[in-house]
């Protein structure tokens, strides 16, 4: 129980820093994806479930029916062995929702290294245009300002 409330409490604040990582996305022009994330927890979830039970009930085949045991005398047998694998249980549904978690984070930073990508070279082309620009303005007023001014105008020309 209390690997578990450490494990919540973890979850929530990882889950609090990748909403401030969301509010970042969103900000630069991208949507959050909270349903995705939560789609494949739930799915991992109930897979692991599904799993859990299968490994669980593989375990009171092979020593119930096969060695012909009674169920009904052995029950402390049955909560030992689920007890047993509890602790597994729990520590791989943990790495396996953290690893959906860390991909998802992953996602959202190629994301936003994306969209880095494309502000930096519109500002790039932004910035390269207004050289051009303040040259030709410098070039004017070089112009204007020499005594020659119908030479250097043919010159440009």
């Amino acid at each position: 129980i209390i690997n578990q409330y450490a494990f919540l409490k973890e979850l929530k604040m990882c889950l609090h820093e990748l909403s401030l990582v969301d509010d970042t996305m969103e900000a630069v022009g991208s949507p959050k994806k909270y349903q995705w994330l939560r789609k494949w927890i739930i799915r991992i979830i109930i897979g692991y479930i599904v799993y859990m039970f299968h490994q669980f009930a593989t375990c009171i085949y092979t020593t119930f029916i096969i060695e012909d045991q009674n169920i009904i005398k052995n029950f402390d047998v049955i909560c030992v062995s689920y007890l047993f694998n509890y602790g597994e249980y729990i520590y791989v549904l943990s790495v396996l929702i953290w690893g959906t978690i860390l991909g998802y984070i992953s996602f959202s930073f190629h994301q936003v290294n994306d969209r880095l990508h494309v502000l930096c070279s519109d500002l790039s082309e932004n910035i390269a245009e207004y050289r051009k620009k303040d040259r030709s303005i410098l070039v004017c007023q070089q112009i204007i300002e020499a005594e020659e001014r119908k030479q250097y105008i043919w010159i440009i020309m």
